[in-house]
């Protein structure tokens, strides 16, 4: 992957005990990505993410990392899960960060299936307690092949 480092492979067994244990079925490239990477950092400090649903601002979010399996607490998806779980929504997990504050959130949910970002420290205006969830991409594939370098 393009100004991303790999943190290794994760395994079916492990991607299996992760989906039994945070009670998620997880798409197909999401798993593919895990099998192959297990998460990832990024190689250049301004690798973006953008969401058109952020209006008020430059909706470009610099990436912090994308979580792997049993990987160093602050990468790890389990560590996030444990801290902040119970505030997701139900088919829903954090797959990363951005670099300042702020997650990168996978939900399978049959409505809300994607790829968002969850502004939960309120670091945009237009956040708030009401509405704090952007949409970043329909699927993990679309999601990566959309981050950038900026300058």
């Amino acid at each position: 992957m393009r100004h991303l480092s790999s943190f290794g492979s994760c395994s079916n067994v492990q991607i299996d005990e992760l989906c039994e244990r945070l009670d998620i079925v997880l798409p197909q490239d999401y798993r593919d990505f895990l099998l192959t990477h297990n998460g990832a950092k990024p190689t250049e400090k301004y690798l973006t993410f953008n969401s058109s649903d952020i209006i008020s601002e430059d909706p470009d979010l610099t990436i912090g990392s994308l979580f792997g399996v049993n990987v160093d607490d602050v990468d790890d998806i389990y560590f996030w899960h444990n801290e902040f779980g119970d505030e997701l929504p139900e088919s829903s997990i954090m797959i990363g960060r951005e670099d300042n504050s702020g997650f990168i959130v996978l939900s399978n949910q049959p409505n809300l299936k994607g790829i968002y970002f969850w502004d939960d420290a309120h670091i945009l205006s237009d956040s708030s307690d009401d509405g704090n969830v952007y949409k970043i991409s329909d699927t993990f594939t679309d999601f990566i092949k959309g981050l950038k370098l900026i300058n």
